[in-house]
């Protein structure tokens, strides 16, 4: 088969299934949502619930009639979202929205809308990423903003009569990430809590992702029993992307701020950039990872275990060599190996963990 057609039908095959979970997060509610023919206020507030939540209403379509309101305690830095809310099935007008969260323990629309929103923690291309609070528990509220570098390039291309388009493919990836939250679940990936889906404008919709609230990694800060710890769970995560339901997926942006620190446990928190393509080839040299020949057969047109082999690679660059460069005397030796291996083999993800979980033992050992 032609090299170009090839790449085409496998990107093709992708944009389908990942379109296909979008619509499981999309169609299936609002024709759940359809069905219900009762129309009645509901009272926005949490009645308590933030560890235990119990099963949500049936209706589940909130309407706010106004914007955001500024709180009197600190009015600077924020706000609040307004709690009046009409069920509808379908959003018809500005500030309507559609709570999708399908599952018991997800929020929706009413809880996100009574939600306190605090500062502005930072914006990467596509989002912003906020922080929240329900009843006392802080959360992170990921949402597209005209400030982020998508929206800024897209309005200075099209015109500010065109910006609803420039949203749409921003959202998209917001939706996308929900969707991939939804699908893959791991004590090292961080907790999808909630969202939202609404109308700030006509023709401009609102995607609002509510995830657990975490601290950046600071690596050099932290003792070496912490830092092996998260070395622990990095190569679980490793080993769970390898063996995920869609295939083995590739993180695109493999960096430090893409995870946080959540009750002590390291979680990727951004996963909008993970994708199960392997690499396109022509040349074995095309699967070179980080320029180095890793040992990826091009078979096909396709690196082979391409997104495995780069996911280990780069967790050396990006976490191991900090983590294992200097570490205890008792487990020095087997350090310094491990950081060898990953230099020059290709090192599986089962090898990974099995590496690391000796250290483990070992240090364990020489402290006792």
């Amino acid at each position: 088969m032609h090299r170009g057609m090839r790449k085409y039908l496998h990107n093709f095959v992708y944009v389908a299934v990942l379109n296909v979970l979008l619509l499981i997060l999309l169609i299936i509610p609002i024709d759940l949502v359809n069905r219900s023919s009762t129309v009645s206020r509901t009272d926005s507030g949490l009645n308590g619930r933030v560890a235990e939540h119990r099963p949500r209403e049936s209706s589940n379509v909130n309407v706010d009639h106004s914007p955001f309101r500024v709180t009197p305690k600190n009015a600077s830095q924020m706000m609040a979202f307004n709690e009046s809310q009409e069920l509808l099935t379908l959003p018809r007008h500005p500030r309507e929205s559609i709570d999708l969260s399908v599952n018991g323990d997800l929020w929706g629309c009413r809880e996100i809308n009574s939600m306190t929103m605090g500062r502005i923690l930072g914006k990467g291309t596509t989002k912003q990423v906020q922080e929240g609070e329900i009843d006392g528990r802080p959360v992170v509220v990921k949402s597209v903003s005209d400030k982020v570098d998508d929206i800024t390039a897209c309005r200075k291309r099209k015109g500010k009569e065109n910006l609803a388009s420039c949203y749409r493919f921003a959202n998209y990836k917001v939706l996308k990430e929900i969707a991939l939250l939804q699908q893959l679940r791991h004590p090292n990936i961080a907790k999808l809590l909630g969202y939202c889906i609404r109308n700030e404008s006509p023709g401009r919709e609102s995607v609002h992702l509510v995830m657990e609230y975490g601290q950046p990694v600071e690596l050099r800060k932290m003792r070496w029993p912490a830092r092996l710890q998260l070395a622990i769970d990095l190569a679980e995560l490793l080993h769970f992307l390898h063996e995920s339901p869609m295939g083995p997926l590739r993180i695109g942006d493999f960096k430090q701020d893409q995870f946080r620190m959540i009750n002590g446990t390291l979680k990727m928190s951004d996963l909008d950039d993970l994708t199960a393509d392997e690499l396109s080839c022509t040349h074995r040299q095309d699967c070179f990872v980080l320029k180095r020949d890793m040992g990826v057969p091009c078979i096909d047109s396709v690196c082979k275990n391409f997104n495995t082999v780069a996911n280990v690679k780069v967790a050396k660059k990006r976490f191991f060599d900090t983590i294992f460069g200097r570490p205890p005397l008792s487990v020095k030796d087997e350090s310094s190996k491990l950081l060898r291996v990953l230099s020059t083999e290709q090192v599986d993800t089962e090898s990974l963990r099995n590496n690391i979980a000796f250290i483990r033992e070992q240090f364990e050992e020489a402290a006792t």
